[in-house]
């Protein structure tokens, strides 16, 4: 594999001074062969020394601020970076592969892997950092495996993990189990396309109701993604592990951070009951949709106070 790591500090300073928490920002560029992965590590305010959390992002095309396309820019990854800077931690973020224009030409064939492949590439080209004092996983939602996979199968000098909304069963189990609460019937049919998925590796007729989830482009990464059980891939977790669930939570059930933490050795599981899927804190469910459009709802506060807490004593 060829890989260049290339750091890029911003012209001039070599960091920007954002005006109300004068937090340094650090552009970087790295590659993973022909991908070009972009991001930035946001310092903490008069720091020399600092933990870092490095946060994996969910599934969709999601970009370094947690937005993705016109319509859905709740910008949680940001406003959790701001947070935790104020709190003295550093956040390495970065767009995902599917997010930065600059890959299109080179996503045919993507596999759940490559998404692994980046965050340790990531990692590794921040681990001699003499300023970083530890490195500490976030997985958020499908990122909580890609994770749990960089940090159980590859040498990285990690921390802690924190799970954040992380699904416990398989893509497949998710993927059914979402269709059949919009529809019984659907969802029997959702269950015969993973099942021939997985012996065949493709699925000769989709269901013209469910094209939208198994089209052809679609069906060579859910297989790769497939092959993987997050909670056999928990349980080789030896760093401290917390998963943390959302009671408002719209798409992973908070039940399943109880599931990941006890498949570990010393996991341990909260539930932040107003907390919805992108970390927001909602004062009633039917507020949801209306998280996902802007920035105008702020991630949880009792979740940063989570995670500082877990930091500092990892």
């Amino acid at each position: 594999m060829k890989i260049h790591t290339t750091l890029l500090l911003l012209a001039l300073s070599g960091y920007s001074l954002f005006a109300q928490d004068a937090v340094q920002n650090e552009p970087f560029e790295l590659y993973n062969e022909e991908i070009q992965l972009l991001g930035q590590l946001d310092l903490p305010k008069d720091s020399d020394t600092f933990e870092v959390v490095v946060f994996v992002h969910g599934s969709g095309n999601i970009d370094r601020d947690g937005n993705q396309g016109q319509f859905i820019q709740p910008a949680y990854i940001k406003q959790l970076s701001e947070e935790l800077n104020k709190q003295g931690i550093g956040v390495l973020r970065y767009d995902k592969r599917t997010a930065n224009p600059n890959n299109r030409e080179y996503l045919t064939g993507i596999q759940f892997t490559d998404y692994v492949n980046d965050l340790r590439i990531i990692v590794k080209a921040f681990e001699k950092d003499e300023r970083i004092s530890g490195i500490h996983l976030i997985g958020h939602s499908q990122g909580s495996l890609v994770a749990a996979l960089a940090l159980t199968e590859s040498d990285l000098n990690i921390k802690s993990f924190i799970s954040l909304c992380g699904p416990a069963d398989g893509i497949g189990k998710v993927i059914v189990d979402q269709v059949s609460t919009q529809n019984e019937g659907l969802g029997k049919i959702a269950q015969n396309h993973v099942e021939e998925l997985m012996e065949t590796q493709e699925i000769k007729e989709v269901n013209p109701f469910l094209v939208s989830v198994f089209r052809k482009e679609n069906q060579s990464f859910f297989y790769s993604w497939m092959q993987y059980d997050p909670l056999e891939t928990i349980a080789k977790i030896e760093v401290p592990f917390l998963a943390i669930g959302g009671g408002y939570d719209s798409q992973v059930p908070s039940t399943d951070a109880q599931k990941l933490a006890q498949n570990t050795k010393n996991g341990k599981h909260l539930i932040i009951e107003s907390m919805n899927h992108v970390l927001k804190e909602l004062d009633q469910e039917s507020d949801n949709l209306k998280s996902y459009q802007n920035e105008d709802f702020q991630v949880h506060s009792e979740l940063i106070t989570i995670l500082v807490a877990h930091l500092n004593q990892s």
